[in-house]
């Protein structure tokens, strides 16, 4: 579950900054970035990005467009609220289209805010789990 304590959402402006397109993992599933890496860097041809892997080691993402970032549990929020756009592996497509719209991003982004609160936030899944261990102690 997620804290929403932590995560305040993004109130960035549109400016003429790079686009922040990032990543969160770890080096076990760091693999998937090199999916991902070849659009990147396509992308990164007409449009101002940087790309980011928070949890991925240098090694890692040596020869990609990515730049390594240490994953902590105390910097976590911080990374992630950086991001313009976070990624899984996109399509090409799907990539360009979130870059270049900004109102996009902030629609989508705030979607995925709003199902996190309404289901996997800590706020709302603790009054679940206490509810069901109650239940069944009570049996």
């Amino acid at each position: 579950v997620v804290d929403l304590q932590r995560y305040s959402p993004q109130r960035k402006s549109v400016s003429d900054q790079p686009v922040v397109v990032g990543w969160i993992g770890s080096p076990s599933t760091a693999h998937y970035l090199l999916d991902v890496a070849p659009v990147i860097r396509r992308l990164q041809m007409t449009h101002a990005i940087s790309a980011v892997a928070v949890g991925a080691r240098p090694d890692q993402v040596e020869g990609t467009p990515f730049q390594a970032v240490p994953w902590s549990e105390a910097s976590e929020a911080e990374h992630v609220e950086a991001f313009d756009i976070g990624i899984m592996p996109l399509s090409e497509e799907a990539l360009s289209n979130l870059i270049c719209d900004a109102g996009l991003r902030r629609r989508l982004g705030g979607e995925g805010r709003r199902r996190v609160e309404e289901w996997y936030s800590l706020q709302v899944q603790a009054p679940r789990l206490i509810r069901l261990l109650q239940e069944a102690r009570d049996r």
